[in-house]
């Protein structure tokens, strides 16, 4: 494989005798005392109610990062934050954010720039699944033309608008520092090219579009925006299904992604 990464990382542990790894292609090199990957970086990262965006969220903060944490689900955050405070000791800003309003993302930079004065990392993790659509067992036999229009642009205000509002506003303060990470979620093609996942497959060709063209603008400006890909279904968090991901698996490059070593 490209990456290996040491069984550390996937699991969220704490290495034994305080020795970290770095990774490089095929290598695991010893650096000596632990140091934390994002020291006093703050993060934005958005779908941090449950999820991938919860999972991310809880391994930047074990990297030291300072959190904003945006959702639409008010109760799922506070869940995050509890975890966040009651396993790792840290505290997180909690902005209930519905990322297709212009308002509520404009405000929520607004609340983070005035706690933590700058924003290094942005995670779009916010998304509709296939769920939003149709449920599970009918995707076999309904038709793309069976979908209501309604919940078609919903999911697109979801997966593509609301990651064009966030990008938009905090690229705006990245670029002014000429620093920061911009991390947008997508998922493989064989998901997007599934039958009966068009509407969902259609937001993610059109995320991966669009990151590809703002990272060639934002380059020049120091500013790395890059694409995720879990490689396929992850599991939620005490999900253990063999057939799906370990839920962790999109810790080390997530981590890789927002700290320095990937300039």
């Amino acid at each position: 494989s490209p990456f290996k990464w040491p069984p550390v990382y996937p699991r969220l542990q704490i290495p034994v005798k305080g020795l970290a790894f770095l990774e490089q292609r095929s290598m695991i090199v010893i650096v000596g005392p632990m140091a934390r990957r994002l020291e006093k970086k703050v993060a934005v990262v958005t779908g941090a109610a449950r999820g991938i965006g919860q999972t991310i969220a809880l391994a930047y903060c074990r990297e030291g990062a300072y959190l904003s944490l945006w959702d639409i689900n008010a109760e799922g955050l506070k869940e995050t934050a509890e975890e966040i405070t009651g396993k790792i000791g840290e505290e997180a800003l909690l902005l209930r954010t519905d990322v297709t309003r212009e308002d509520e993302v404009d405000a929520s930079v607004k609340m983070t720039l005035e706690r933590f004065n700058r924003i290094d990392i942005l995670v779009n993790s916010a998304a509709l699944k296939m769920a939003a659509i149709v449920p599970r067992e009918k995707r076999a036999t309904y038709h793309f033309w069976e979908i209501e229009p309604k919940r078609w642009r919903d999911l697109l205000e979801v997966n593509l608008t609301g990651v064009f509002l966030c990008c938009q506003r905090v690229a705006q303060e990245m670029a002014a520092r000429r620093a920061g990470s911009i991390i947008n979620i997508t998922t493989s093609d064989e998901t997007k090219l599934r039958r009966g996942y068009s509407p969902y497959g259609a937001s993610k060709a059109a995320l991966e579009a669009f990151s590809l063209s703002i990272a060639k603008e934002l380059k020049p400006l120091g500013v790395r925006v890059n694409l995720l890909q879990p490689g396929g279904a992850v599991n939620l968090r005490g999900q253990n299904d063999p057939s799906l991901l370990p839920y962790d698996a999109i810790v080390p490059p997530a981590v890789f992604m927002a700290s320095d070593e990937s300039r």
